[in-house]
């Protein structure tokens, strides 16, 4: 049996969608995070999924996009999403960066879909997004949150 989470809340990350026809508009992308960065609460639920639509530009063959997320309980002080390393004797952390390129083979002007869910504890979270922009052509980025909880 699954979890049960009666409230649901959606949050847009990255673009705009009409509430009522539910088309959306994409943002354009940068080769830097601050330039697609959002902040918001996680209204104290548990379960954070955020969902993306990419769409590569004219000369997006190879291109791929990396999402940073980020904590922070005062909304001031963020710390990054991190990854274990074990060796031995120790485990080392690094910060967590999700590539997204389609195995390597993403193609120009091809609209991807992907999804990542992380646990949430925290009061506040924040995700970045960057491009590698090939030839020039910047890539269009929807995003949108999806918290859960009881």
């Amino acid at each position: 049996m699954g979890l049960y989470y009666p409230q649901q809340h959606q949050k847009i990350l990255f673009g705009t969608k009409n509430p009522t026809s539910f088309e959306i508009s994409p943002a354009v992308l940068t080769d830097a995070y601050a330039g697609n960065r959002k902040a918001l609460t996680s209204d104290y639920m548990s379960q954070l999924s955020l969902y993306f639509q990419y769409t590569t530009g004219n000369g997006g063959i190879g291109n791929y996009i990396n999402i940073l997320i980020e904590f922070s309980n005062d909304g001031q002080t963020w710390y990054p999403e991190t990854v274990e390393l074990p060796s031995p004797g120790e485990t080392q952390e690094y910060p967590q960066v999700r590539k997204f390129d389609n195995a390597g083979s993403t193609a120009a002007l091809t609209t991807y879909v992907f999804r990542i869910s992380i646990p949430l504890a925290d009061k506040y979270f924040r995700v970045s997004a960057k491009e590698t922009i090939v030839a020039g052509s910047s890539g269009l980025l929807f995003g949108e949150a999806l918290l859960s909880g009881k």
